[in-house]
């Protein structure tokens, strides 16, 4: 199998600054071979945008039609691809990509619920909004404006090991019919935890995103940011968790995103990241 290995530098709109300085980080610990040790053979690409007076926004959306591009042509080509990117926005673009796929669904770790909308935000951060943007419910014009880009059902939409959601989120969460099982709940029984929802999952879907925000993880144990959160599982548990995933569905596609170098004094977030990509890439080969 061939890994196509996609770079996305950006937190915010600004090349390799904070969580954008993470895919670079994990190429340089050896992301690209880990993936093609796993996996065969991996390819890297990168995609970088051509705003002239770069904004949030505008940089968020011009990212996503980009990598729609670059996903679809990895499809086309046989390969899996795997997104390494500052945000958790650049899944909009990976979705995209995946037009191809008739009934599509996502499986979303992380330590926040990523569907706050502009109504709902109290922070105003763009990347608060990544899954409600894929769900179709904000920013709909611009995200109309990206290739192969159509709105994720809640039904076909499973998260996992959010630690706090704002009131907005988890009133959308809910009307939205998005299955949903908590940090503490994962860190408590690991993959045991969600084998009842991917066989309601596996009835909605032909295949899914996998999206792996690192701050998912406990963060004593591996502190992706300025964000995480003290009551997610162990590194050990998110990779039999996305083990369990690709075990019961097949992922077309996967983001790691988040990843802050700075805050990884000790190198086990790094050391937590290139675990996954190795064992992701694995159980997909595997599976193929």
């Amino acid at each position: 199998m061939i890994t196509a290995v996609i770079q996305v530098p950006y937190d915010s709109g600004q090349r390799e600054r904070r969580m954008g300085c993470g895919p670079a980080a994990l190429l340089r610990r050896g992301a690209v071979d880990r993936a093609a040790a796993a996996g065969g053979e991996a390819v890297a690409a990168r995609i970088d945008t051509d705003e002239a007076f770069p904004g949030e926004i505008a940089v968020a959306f011009d990212l996503a039609r980009k990598l729609s591009g670059e996903v679809a042509r990895a499809r086309r080509q046989g390969a899996f691809p795997l997104v390494l990117a500052g945000n958790c926005i650049s899944a909009v673009g990976t979705l995209a990509g995946l037009a191809d796929v008739p009934r599509l669904g996502v499986v979303w770790l992380d330590a926040h619920g990523d569907m706050n909308t502009p109504e709902t935000t109290e922070s105003g951060f763009l990347d608060g909004m990544a899954l409600a943007v894929a769900g179709g419910h904000c920013w709909q014009q611009l995200a109309a404006r990206i290739p192969g880009f159509r709105a994720i059902p809640g039904a076909a939409t499973l998260h996992l090991g959010a630690q706090v959601l704002d009131p907005g989120e988890a009133d959308l969460m809910l009307r939205g019919a998005i299955a949903t099982i908590p940090g503490p709940e994962l860190r408590a029984k690991g993959a045991a935890a969600i084998g009842e929802a991917l066989e309601r999952l596996a009835r909605e879907v032909d295949a899914v995103y996998l999206h792996l925000d690192m701050d998912v993880h406990a963060s004593a144990e591996a502190k992706a940011n300025a964000f995480a959160l003290p009551d997610g599982p162990t590194p050990q548990q998110v990779r039999a968790i996305v083990e369990a995933v690709v075990q019961r569905l097949p992922v077309v596609a996967a983001g790691l995103a988040a990843y802050d170098p700075e805050h990884d004094r000790t190198g086990s977030t790094a050391d937590a990241a290139l675990s996954l990509i190795e064992a992701l890439v694995r159980s997909v080969a595997a599976r193929r």
